[in-house]
């Protein structure tokens, strides 16, 4: 039976493929605005691989389906600079706002747009908003029944109406009698009992430097892999805002001006991998186990 136990703890980087109006303020969450607002996905997304190029690391991105339709080339960009393909939705809806129904034909739409345009698999899933709470339903089920190998939507840390602080903080089959179905969850370190998230998002643009550095360590030393989480906003000081109040501003757009600085030192520390490669090394996952034929629509694996 396969260890359940990774060799050596490992860092991963994930990337959140979204634009800075998908959140923070509901009028311009409507799909139907969204083509007649600016966008900052395509720029800020090749600065971002310019960086990751600068120190050899690799990603998993997690793609909106109405973003990828809008920018085929910069996705095509993605894979060409060796990073893998998750999904993000198609119109970054979390699976605790719509039915089984809706979020299966959501998800397959998102699958079956990024296998288009990369020719691709896309192997994972991150629920928008880490909002999988209160599903009506088991979106653990839709994603194995859509030929998905893992899911990196659980949070484990404090975070209001979405996190889960009681989860695994480490990568785990989510039936260890049959490990092909596997958690990717953001740590947490425990502070007094209490767990804090830090590395992605506003944790890791909010917190200092120091404590995101002290905390990865914590995680590491371990033997559990940090997983953090990026937006390509998030390296844009300059970049735009949605109007809406004061504290939504700044727990989707707060400082970004130490991001950069933070990823470069997380780039230095480790050797950072996607998703993929890490259950690929530590758990011995092959190619075969993390794609499937999806409802008679061939998804071609990286490298055939």
């Amino acid at each position: 039976m396969r260890s359940t136990a990774p060799a050596k703890a490992a860092s991963i980087l994930t990337v959140d493929y979204e634009d800075w109006f998908h959140v923070a303020h509901p009028a311009a969450c409507d799909p139907a605005v969204w083509d007649d607002l600016p966008s900052d996905i395509e720029d800020d997304t090749h600065h971002l691989l310019d960086v990751l190029d600068q120190h050899n690391a690799k990603a998993t991105f997690f793609v909106v389906g109405w973003l990828a339709a809008r920018t085929p080339d910069t996705l095509r960009e993605i894979v060409r600079r060796g990073h893998r393909i998750g999904l993000h939705s198609y119109f970054h809806t979390p699976p605790n706002r719509m039915s089984e129904v809706e979020f299966q034909e959501d998800l397959l739409r998102c699958q079956r747009e990024t296998a288009a345009i990369t020719g691709v698999t896309a192997r994972g899933y991150r629920a928008p908003y880490f909002g999988v709470r209160d599903c009506s339903f088991s979106y653990l089920e839709v994603l194995r029944r859509c030929g998905l190998s893992y899911d990196a939507s659980v949070l484990a840390g404090f975070l209001p109406g979405r996190g889960q602080p009681r989860a695994p903080v480490a990568p785990h089959p989510t039936d260890s009698r049959k490990p092909s179905f596997w958690e990717v969850p953001i740590p947490a370190v425990r502070i007094a009992g209490f767990p804090v998230a830090f590395s992605g998002g506003g944790f890791l643009r909010l917190l200092p430097a120091w404590f995101v550095r002290w905390s990865s360590r914590r995680v590491a030393g371990s033997g559990t892999p940090v997983v953090y989480y990026i937006h390509p906003r998030d390296l844009n000081p300059a970049g735009r805002t949605t109007p809406t109040g004061i504290v939504r501003r700044v727990r989707y757009y707060g400082g970004r001006s130490t991001t950069q600085r933070k990823l470069e030192e997380i780039l230095r520390a480790s050797r950072v991998l996607s998703v993929e490669e890490f259950l690929s090394t530590a758990f011995g996952l092959s190619a075969h186990e993390m794609t499937d034929e999806i409802e008679g629509l061939t998804l071609v694996s990286p490298g055939r």
